[in-house]
């Protein structure tokens, strides 16, 4: 719940604030750059929401809040943000734009008793076992944006991510796993403002 109201006075002070204070240029900016992102799954929690900031045509950062079950448990609050470049972008009738292959980083911190930064007390070290709340990973992925007016835009995505701790145990024990068990597939839904 701490993340929840966290997320949600961010959220504030990145999109009310600029346009109650500021001057209208960043205004302007966050109306023609910004987006609402709805994720799913995909390692940044089994539903997510958050806020797509677009630097360039190519280049955007993700900040979602999310939410994961674990068996029969409570859920798990979790926030990501995925820094995410698009080398390749295909236009069709300039109403579509098929971003072909994206690649970027992706940052999550799982808030929850079960999860740590340092071990728990119990074991005779800070670093006795490897932290388990902060992880990062890779994402691949393609995304396809909807113009359907000039002051509208959509984008559907889907994509694949990879955390750093899987990679590491593939490594390590390649004979264990499978292709399938080192990534988490995700899909998602962005609305432009």
């Amino acid at each position: 719940m701490k993340l929840l109201v966290l997320s949600a006075l961010i959220s504030f002070f990145i999109v009310f604030v600029p346009s109650s204070f500021a001057y209208a240029g960043v205004v302007s900016w966050f109306s023609k750059n910004a987006s609402l992102n709805l994720q799913y799954a995909g390692f940044a929690g089994d539903a997510s929401i958050g806020l797509t900031l677009h630097w360039t045509e190519k280049f955007h950062t993700d900040f979602l809040y999310g939410q994961s079950k674990i068996e029969q448990d409570s859920p798990v609050e979790q926030i990501s943000s995925k820094i995410v470049y698009s080398p390749w972008i295909y236009s069709i009738n300039n109403q579509i734009l098929w971003k072909i292959f994206y690649t970027g980083l992706l940052i999550t911190y799982t808030n929850d008793n079960r999860f740590f930064v340092k071990s728990p007390s119990p074991f005779p070290e800070d670093n006795y076992y490897e932290n388990n709340a902060l992880r990062s990973g890779l994402v691949l992925g393609t995304s396809w944006v909807l113009k359907p007016s000039k002051f509208r835009q959509f984008e559907v995505y889907t994509e694949v991510v990879s955390l750093d701790s899987l990679l590491v145990a593939y490594y390590n024990n390649p004979e264990y796993f499978k292709l399938n068990d080192l990534f988490g597939a995700g899909i998602g839904f962005k609305i432009h403002f």
